[in-house]
C-alpha cells in the first residue's frame, strides 16, 4: 500500500506529478527536507507551494482509494526552519 501525494504550485496553478510514498510521515519528512534545502525550488518561493494528500494505491490489487478531495498538509513556508542568530550583546567571550 502506498499513499499518494503531490505538490501544488499556486503561482503556476497546477499540481506536480504525484509521488507514491509508503506513508504520510515519510512524505512530510521529504517535503520538509526539500523546504529547508536552499538549492531546492520549494525553498526559493515557499509561499507558492503546498503538499497535498490524494489517497492511497494498493500495490497488491492495483486499486486506488482516493479521498473525496485533495487534503492540504501545509505550505512550504510553514516548514522552513528559521535560524536565529544570537544577540551579540548576550554573548560572552570570557566563558572558559
Amino acid at each position: 500500500m502506498f499513499e499518494i501525494f503531490a505538490i501544488y504550485d499556486s503561482a503556476g496553478n497546477y499540481f506536480h506529478p504525484p509521488a507514491f510514498v509508503m506513508n504520510k510521515g515519510i512524505a512530510m519528512r521529504e517535503f520538509i527536507d526539500c523546504c529547508n534545502n536552499k538549492e531546492h525550488f520549494l525553498n526559493k518561493h515557499p509561499g507558492d507551494y503546498a503538499l497535498f494528500h490524494f489517497g492511497s494505491f494498493d500495490d497488491k490489487n492495483g486499486l486506488f482509494d482516493l479521498l473525496p478531495s485533495p487534503v492540504s498538509l501545509g505550505k512550504a513556508q510553514e516548514f522552513i526552519k528559521r535560524v536565529v542568530e544570537p544577540d551579540p550583546a548576550l554573548v560572552r567571550d570570557d566563558v572558559n
